[in-house]
């Protein structure tokens, strides 16, 4: 009689079992999908990672954001490291010659690329840098003060054509990204203007929002003035109209086909660092751009978040971007001794 009866107790006590073991993997399952794909023992230590810039500015409140994300997954912190000045050469240089192991990345904007096209570096950084996440692609803005007598950017273009000289605009440094841009702005339009260079892009927005400047080629960090109203946008840099402002035209659209003079935030690694850690720290990079919160904040910085390329892709992009500012630079004729 106790035979039935025990082998139901068995029955159920081998079901239970199964259920456990098949909660446990399932766990476990969920557990291996969150956890980071890194490479046993990385990273033992925080790891350092330079930006090119000022605190404060574009790249610095993007990278910091993104770099929170990524420690949050690995579960080890990134430090961050200003060392603007140069133009960004200061912070590339120390990148380039770190020990490629991992624990020393990069962050710059297109400022890598076009240092490299004015020679500016003690290497080639073709060879130097291994590009490892692209985080964004910033918008920029022409705008221009109220003041003048110009509503949209065609009525720009015909102003200062007929007043040559006349209108003046600020960047951050001879060569720069801001530069360049307003310099194929000039040329698309036939037009001329003076260029006033600073140390830094802040003081350039500072002089603008004074009505010192009276164009400007700038970041959302720059808005202001028109926010208050004391400026308007005229175009925007970018291939894309920017999702906020719709009805702003493209300079692409605005009669310089092609123009695009937007501005890319990319994390990199000194070259020779283990193709596995570089491939890894790109994982968690992308992973970390998917975060709801993470493209908030991007978006606030008027950004948007790029597309998920891996470390080959981005290598393309990387050699394909210094063939267009290197013939953006022979266009222009700008040297660094202006």
């Amino acid at each position: 009689m106790l035979k039935p009866v025990l082998h139901r107790v068995l029955g159920v006590c081998v079901a239970a079992a199964c259920c456990m073991m098949a909660v446990d993997a399932g766990a476990q399952g969920q557990s291996a999908a969150k956890k980071p794909l890194l490479p046993d023992g990385y990273p033992l230590k925080p790891i350092r990672v330079i930006c090119s810039s000022a605190a404060g500015g574009g790249l610095d409140i993007v990278t910091r954001a993104v770099i929170a994300k990524m420690s949050e997954r690995m579960g080890q912190t990134m430090i961050m490291d200003n060392q603007g000045g140069g133009t960004g050469a200061i912070g590339i240089n120390l990148a380039a010659a770190a020990t490629p192991d991992g624990y020393t990345l990069l962050s710059t904007g297109n400022t890598t690329i076009i240092n490299a096209v004015f020679n500016r570096f003690e290497r080639d950084m073709r060879q130097t840098l291994t590009p490892v996440l692209r985080m964004n692609s910033a918008y920029y803005f022409l705008i221009a003060q109220s003041s003048l007598p110009v509503q949209n950017i065609r009525e720009f273009v015909t102003y200062a054509k007929a007043h040559p000289g006349k209108l003046n605009y600020g960047s951050n440094g001879v060569g720069s990204p801001i530069h360049l841009g307003l310099k194929l702005i000039e040329l698309g339009y036939g037009i001329e203007m003076v260029h006033v260079p600073y140390k830094g892009g802040a003081q350039s927005n500072i002089d603008f929002a004074g009505g010192r400047l009276d164009v400007a080629l700038t970041a959302v960090s720059g808005m202001g003035p028109v926010r208050t109203g004391k400026a308007r946008i005229l175009a925007t840099s970018s291939p894309q109209r920017h999702p906020e402002h719709p009805d702003v035209p493209t300079l692409s659209e605005a009669g310089i086909p092609g123009y695009d003079a937007s501005n890319t935030y990319m994390l990199y690694a000194p070259a020779q660092t283990p193709a596995n850690i570089v491939a890894a720290l790109n994982r968690e990079g992308i992973e970390a751009l998917r975060s709801p919160d993470l493209m908030q904040k991007l978006s606030a910085d008027g950004s948007v978040v790029a597309p998920p390329y891996p470390p080959e892709e981005l290598k393309k992009l990387f050699l394909a971007e210094y063939a267009r500012w290197e013939g953006v630079v022979k266009r222009t004729g700008i040297k660094l001794e202006e």
